[in-house]
């Protein structure tokens, strides 16, 4: 389990965070989820280790998320960035070979049988088998991001209660990827017994994959809980200002 207590993040007189608690389940998919600006990657990074609040506390089983050393929490969970890119010209299996550099002390990231095994898998997995030996600049910005993902996979796909954050994911990507990333999300969960925390803009998939939803509003903690009762019309209305109407066709189909 990993619970946040009271984080508060202030960056100059600005506040991204104010107060916020939670707790969030292994086994299950969590979408964070609020307007532009309410705080969302903030809190992702938050929870990940990636950035440290300026108040308050992260525990991974109870234990404070800034004991650990970044190489035991590069072992531990994955992070995928809303902006990651790579200018060189690697092809697509060096990159997600990459996911493997955290256990290098282990041997698995040399060249080895269960190392191919696992690059494999991640490229399967991210739906990038047939690209895995073009360079990662010739590709779509769909494609790269797609690529991105299979590192983050390879980096903890091997182990058993671990963690993956993944911020925005589905944003340069076709409908039918969109679907099969969130759809990967979910399993990755279940199969893993993972916490996964995915930070997204598409509602009709957040209530349609998502087990959990943390609402934020100008860096608040709105309310956190099961995705279809917290993410009822009134509150979408509400969160995101736009009319009633338009809230309940994005439910109507959830309800």
């Amino acid at each position: 389990m990993i619970e946040a207590h009271n984080l508060i993040v202030q960056k100059g007189r600005s506040t991204l965070l104010d107060d916020v608690s939670l707790k969030l389940q292994p086994g299950q998919l969590t979408a964070i989820v609020g307007p532009n600006g309410a705080g969302k990657s903030t809190l992702l990074k938050c929870l990940s280790g990636s950035v440290s609040p300026s108040s308050g506390t992260v525990f991974w089983n109870e234990k404070p998320l800034n004991t650990f050393t970044p190489e035991e929490l590069a072992r531990k969970r994955a992070v995928l960035s809303q902006n990651s890119s790579v200018q060189f010209p690697f092809k697509v299996r060096d990159i997600v070979e990459m996911g493997l550099n955290p256990h290098l002390s282990t041997g698995l990231g040399q060249k080895s049988a269960e190392a191919d095994a696992l690059i494999r898998q991640s490229l399967e997995l991210a739906e990038i088998s047939a690209l895995r030996d073009r360079t990662i600049t010739s590709l779509s910005g769909g494609e790269q991001q797609r690529a991105h993902l299979a590192r983050t996979l390879c980096q903890i796909l091997h182990r058993q209660n671990t963690a993956l954050f993944l911020d925005e994911p589905t944003s340069a990507l076709d409908l039918k990827h969109q679907h099969g990333t969130l759809q990967l999300a979910r399993d990755f969960a279940q199969e893993h017994n993972a916490i996964v925390v995915i930070v997204l803009h598409e509602l009709r998939m957040t209530l349609q994959y998502c087990d959990q939803a943390v609402c934020l509003q100008q860096g608040r903690l709105v309310e956190a809980g099961p995705a279809k009762e917290v993410l009822n019309s009134s509150r979408l209305a509400e969160l995101f200002d736009i009319p009633e109407r338009i809230a309940k066709d994005l439910t109507r189909s959830f309800a």
